[in-house]
């Protein structure tokens, strides 16, 4: 579950960081050509995905932390 869990994060990491890089190039290139429609158009295109990417690697992030939690707890116990 962890290995399978550390990948997801990661997918998702790239994936979110690879969207958001792209919205906020669009907008770059918008305001320098000063084409209002494309910078609003570049929003609309990449904004959902960047935030829904982020929101599941953070949730990843957690699960990720919960389960070393649970791992570092058996390992006192048993001690």
């Amino acid at each position: 579950m962890k290995k399978w869990l550390e990948t997801s994060f990661i997918i998702s990491l790239v994936l979110f960081l690879l969207a958001g890089s792209l919205l906020v190039i669009g907008q770059i290139a918008g305001i320098l050509m000063q084409n209002g429609e494309l910078i609003t158009k570049s929003h609309e295109i990449f904004s959902k995905p960047a935030f829904l990417l982020s929101a599941v690697a953070g949730v990843i992030s957690y699960l990720l932390k919960q389960t070393k939690k649970q791992k570092i707890s058996a390992e006192s116990s048993e001690a």
